[in-house]
């Protein structure tokens, strides 16, 4: 249950980091800074909610919060995956 909490908090702040950047592509320069801050903010706060809650099942061996964390990172590292591989790009036809 934690592992799949952290994956879903993970993904929920992922979708709103890619529909923030291309929000902040169109700002201007002057707003662009407390934009970012703010969904910064949020997406932090995603993740302290899914880790409060993972913690709370079960807190004696902490499980569930070590699962969430995994759920966390699983989503960091397949989003460097694709950054680094280009896996999300069109392939030319040449």
């Amino acid at each position: 249950m934690g592992f799949a909490f952290g994956g879903v908090g993970g993904t929920l702040a992922f979708w709103i980091l890619a529909v923030r950047a291309e929000k902040l592509a169109s700002l201007p320069p002057d707003k662009v800074q407390s934009w970012a801050f703010q969904w910064t903010f949020v997406r932090l706060l995603i993740y302290a909610l899914v880790l409060y809650r993972a913690y709370r099942l079960d807190q004696e061996s902490l499980y569930g919060l070590f699962a969430a964390v995994a759920g966390l990172f699983i989503i960091r590292i397949v989003m460097i995956f694709v950054a680094l591989t280009g896996l999300d790009l069109e392939k030319s036809k040449v």
